[in-house]
């Protein structure tokens, strides 16, 4: 941290610009507490084709669908999907 100079009294710089009193010193970045990647074993819950889609419901359990089957009932998933993973 540099010292601004021109002031009475000396203050911290950052960015440019003096630092202000109550500025967070850095920015909190949000990161999921997994990260989901479907995989060539991720099989189609309706036919055991590779899944395209998972969708995870309100109790924490989720569903693999195929490309063909996540299209198919691509509405009705999303009105009670928590989160909705697609490759398609």
């Amino acid at each position: 941290m540099r010292m601004h100079r021109g002031y009475h009294e000396a203050q911290p710089i950052r960015d440019g610009r003096p630092f202000e009193r109550g500025e967070p010193t850095m920015t909190p970045t949000l990161i999921p507490d997994t990260v989901t990647v479907l995989t060539s074993t991720d099989l189609c819950d309706r036919c055991g084709a590779r899944a395209a889609t998972r969708v995870v419901l309100a109790g924490g359990h989720d569903l693999l669908f195929c490309g063909h089957h996540s299209r198919r009932y691509d509405q009705a998933l999303r009105a009670v999907a928590v989160e909705v993973l697609s490759t398609v």
